[in-house]
This record gives C-alpha cells, structure tokens and sequence, in this order.
C-alpha cells in the first residue's frame, strides 16, 4: 500500500452528495440569516418587497446559473471510483471560487453598502445555493435507492 493511499481520507462515493449538499445547504442557510436580519431594519411594506424581489431572483440565480454548476458537479460526482478522497466532493476550481465567494462577501459586510440594501443579494445567493443543495439530497437519495435494489436482487 502506497503511503497516499494510506492516509488518504476515503469515503463512500455517496457521501459525497450528502457532503457537498449539506455544505450547499450551510451557506445558503447563513446567507439568508444575513438577509433575514439585515431585513428587518426596514418597514415591514419595504421588507416584503426586497423579499419577494430576493426571491425572484435566487430563483433566477438557480435557474440561469446554479442548476448548470450543480449538473456538471454531479456528472463528476458519479464518475468517481467506489471510494473516493474525502475533499472530492468539489473540483479543485470550485475551492477557488468558494475561497473568492467567502472573501467577496466579507468585504461586502465590511463596505459602507447599508446592510438592507445587501439584503437582496444575500438572499438570492442563499436561496440559490438552498435550491441546488435540494439536488445533491436527491442524487444521494437515488444512488441509495439503486443500491439496495441490487443488493435485494
């Protein structure tokens, strides 16, 4: 046994999508924490339309932008071997771009911008992230789902 091999974090491939979803789920969670309370700063009327607007546009994010990602992360997902390195569960690209993402909106808490006008796109990044974790839930759920119908066959 070579030595990466022996201190190489392996898992289950199908903990993975449980891992990266999970993971998705925790920054949109946080993201709209953020926008929730930045929210309520405002009168409830402008609190309801930089919701909705929010909204509308996480489901925009997820459908012009998100949706893609998420396929193209679960396409690699199922390609991997039967057990693969824990950390697998994000192409190296995409720790780079979460690494930018973290340090974007830092600055952004950090800038002079009033928190409810951050409100909008902290929501809609949140809930974009949330409607995309909803996929790897299910790929998991499916990969599962066929692995007991073979092994009960």
């Amino acid at each position: 046994m070579t030595l990466e091999a022996k201190f190489k974090p392996a898992v289950l491939r199908s903990t993975l999508f449980i891992l990266a979803g999970f993971l998705w789920s925790v920054a949109g969670i946080i993201l709209c924490s953020y926008a929730i309370r930045w929210m309520m700063d405002v009168e409830w009327e402008r609190e309801l339309e930089f919701g909705f607007f929010g909204l509308v546009l996480a489901a925009t994010f997820y459908q012009w932008g998100f949706k893609f990602i998420v396929k193209k992360n679960l396409a690699r997902l199922r390609a991997l071997p039967e057990r693969p390195c824990l950390f697998a569960f994000a192409s190296w690209k995409s720790y780079i771009l979460i690494a930018v993402m973290v340090t974007l909106g830092i600055a952004l808490r950090q800038s002079a911008i009033p928190k409810y006008d951050l409100s909008i796109p902290y929501e809609a990044m949140g809930g974009a992230l949330l409607m995309g974790s909803i996929h790897y839930y299910l790929s998991w759920w499916r990969l599962v789902k066929e692995k007991n119908f073979r092994s009960s066959g």
